[in-house]
This record gives structure tokens, sequence and C-alpha cells, in this order.
């Protein structure tokens, strides 16, 4: 098998290029009319020493497939479907237009095994990095009710919320996170320029040095010496808390912490409920079972709490209790309002409908709180750093002004 550099037209007329495996360039032309294109060039590829292509090692840099990405490919799939076009030809058009390697190979994978006769739904859990048990889910539910395109736009709508969701939630955080970077690479750059000065000073004048004094010159003096192990320790905690946060010890520390830190424990548990409710809503909607959507849910959130309360809330409802009997006693991570709310729904027979509406208040809820994140953490960074500075200056001023009254 080798490696050819193409370019190709599609039924609408696009110029696609590309890289794919074929015996001989012949298996090219017909590899490319299969998937509903014409070839107009080709050239053998370069491959690397082990004979791979070189672009092929890029997706080990670039490892899954962004939300954005997988919301295009579902909204885009749902209007090809609907236009009548055949589902192996809509597939190859995508897995064409996407730049995205690791959905491209997917993309590929898939469309073959529509070919011999695989649903989709069965096609997609063969990728469960890619395509999650919430997506597969909801196709399979699309294709055995016939509403796939519906279900289809479902999905696209679902990411577009969470993606929306987290990206206020990562574009507040950036200004503090920006500020504690700033005030780490200043406190250091003085610890190794400025102190051992000052260190060189106070051994001249025999000065008494208070211990805060000592442990910032003893400090300073490491760091002046050491300093190539600041970036090495910062490495090796960030993978060390990676590790950590991969046991189910460490996960469950990390996620609890999470829950009670101040302002930030109320903005994620925010986000958990309106998660809950959005996903709840959108797998009900489909026609996925109660319990087993609950079943779906307590693996897709990814809070350790919040995902246990849904697997015994999955068991619970098999006993015969309604969903507010089993979410009652969890409000310390669901908010009254909401269970209220669902005890509405149910009574009402509008559960989807009644999520729905929650997930969106608390969406709201979150987007007020990270508009106003900035505005909340800005005095608090200012005190710290204000008492970083208060015990940094003190500290050297200290024994200059015991030095001067002994003079």
């Amino acid at each position: 098998m080798s490696i050819f550099q193409y370019k190709a037209k599609t039924q609408t007329g696009e110029i696609i290029s590309g890289a794919k495996e074929a015996k001989n360039k012949q298996a090219l032309v017909k590899a490319i009319a299969d998937e509903g294109g014409t070839l107009l060039s080709a050239a053998p590829g370069k491959k690397d020493k082990k004979g791979l292509k070189s672009d092929i090692n890029i997706t080990f840099w670039k490892k899954g497939v962004p939300l954005v990405e997988k919301m295009m490919f579902s909204r885009h799939l749902g209007v090809m479907i609907e236009s009548g076009l055949s589902f192996d030809k809509a597939i190859s058009v995508l897995k064409n237009q996407t730049e995205n390697l690791n959905l491209k190979k997917a993309l590929s994978h898939i469309n073959e095994d529509i070919l011999k006769g695989t649903s989709f739904s069965v096609a997609l859990k063969k990728h469960p990095k890619i395509f999650d048990e919430l997506y597969v889910s909801m196709v399979e539910v699309g294709e055995e009710t016939g509403n796939l395109k519906e279900v289809l736009d479902t999905l696209a709508s679902q990411m577009e919320k969470d993606h929306k969701l987290m990206s206020k939630v990562k574009g507040a955080m950036i200004y503090p996170v920006i500020i504690l970077i700033i005030m780490l690479v200043l406190g250091i750059l003085m610890m190794v320029v400025v102190i051992p000065q000052f260190s060189g000073m106070f051994e001249e004048m025999g000065a008494e040095l208070p211990l805060s004094t000592k442990v910032i010159i003893s400090l300073g003096d490491y760091l002046a010496v050491y300093w190539y192990l600041v970036p090495v320790v910062i490495i090796f905690l960030i993978i060390g808390f990676k590790k950590v946060s991969q046991t189910k010890k460490g996960k469950k520390a990390i996620d609890w912490a999470s829950l009670r830190l101040p302002i930030i424990g109320s903005l994620n548990a925010k986000i958990n409920t309106a998660r809950t409710c959005r996903t709840l809503s959108s797998l009900l909607k489909s026609g996925v079972p109660i319990i087993r959507t609950l079943e779906i849910l307590s693996n897709t959130l990814t809070n350790f709490y919040y995902k246990e309360v849904m697997k015994i809330t999955s068991r619970d409802i098999q006993k015969g209790k309604t969903l507010e009997e089993c979410l009652a006693p969890y409000d310390k991570l669901y908010p009254p309002l909401m269970i209220q709310m669902i005890e509405v729904g149910e009574k009402t027979g509008k559960l989807e409908i009644v999520l729905g509406r929650i997930a969106f208040f608390y969406e709201e809820e979150v987007d007020d709180t990270t508009k106003n994140l900035s505005t909340i953490i800005e005095p608090v960074l200012m005190v710290v750093i204000g008492i970083a500075v208060a015990i940094f200056v003190i500290s050297l001023i200290q024994p200059m002004y015991s030095i001067m009254k002994e003079f």
C-alpha cells in the first residue's frame, strides 16, 4: 500500500485535497469515485523513516476532537440527511471537509462500516473517545424512531450551549490567572535579582535579622543559584496534579474542594446543575427511558459527587421513587428551586420541558456570574498582592531601620 497526496472534485463542485492510502493510482481513482468525487491529480506522498505519513504524526499533538467540530458535524449531517443525500455520501463529504485528522480518520472508518451494512449508531460506538455514550444513545433512539435529523439537531444545540457555557467560564478566568502568573514571575525575579544584593549588604553591616527577613534572604540566595529548578518544580507539580486527579481518591478530593472554594464553588454547582438539566431534557425529548437517561448522565458528568448522585438516583427510580424524591436529599448539590420545579414537571407530565427551562435559568445565572467574576475576584487579588508586598517590604526595611537607629 502507498500513500498518495491528491486533489479531487466533489459532486457539489468543491475542490478538495488530502492524503489517502491505496494500492496504486487506479485503486485511488476508484476510492475517490466511491466517495462521490472525481480525481484531478495524485502524487506519491512523503513517508517518514517508519513508513508513515508525516502529517499523521500531528494527531499525537492534536488529541481528541474539539466540541465545535462535533457540533458542526452533527448540524451538517442533519441538513444533508434532510436534503435526501445518502448516509455514506454525507459522511464522505463531511470527512473531506474537516481538517481535524482524528475526526477525518474516524469518519473514514464509520463510512466503511456503513457501506458494510452497519448502523450509524453501532459504527459510532467504535469511537468512544470522539462520540461519547450520550451521543451514541441519542443517535440510536433517532434511528429507532425515524427522527435522526431532529436528534442530530438536538445534539448540535446541546453541544453549542455546552460550548458557550464553558467558553464563558474560561474567558472569565483568564484575567485572574494572568494576574497570578505575573505576580509569581515578578516574585521569582525579585528573589533572584534583588534579594541577593540586600543579603550582601546586611552581611557586611552585621545586622541582626528578624525571622521573616532570614527566610526571604535564604530563599532568594537559593533561587539565585538554583533558579533553573523553578520550571522543573512547576512542571513536576502539574504532572503530579494530573496523576492525582486520575485516581479515584484524588479526583474525589479535587471535586470536593472545587465545590467549596469561595465564588468558584457556587459557580461550579450552577454549571453542574445546568448541564444535568440540559442533558436530561435532551435525552428525555429524544425518547430515551428515564433509567437509561440517568445511567448515561452518570457517565457524562465530570464531577465525582454529581456522578454518584445520578447512579443512586437511577437505582432509586427502579424502586418506584419519583425523580424529585430521589434528588431531594441532595439539596447541597442541587438547589431546592430545581427540585421543586422537577416535582411540578413530573406532576404535569412536562418534565423534559421544565428541565429545559431550569437549564436555561442556570445557564443565565452562570453567564451573569462570569460577567461579574473579574469584578469580584479583583479586590481579592489586590488584597493578596498587597499582603505579599507588605511582608516583602517590611522584611527588608525593618533591618535597615534597626541599623540606622544604631548609628
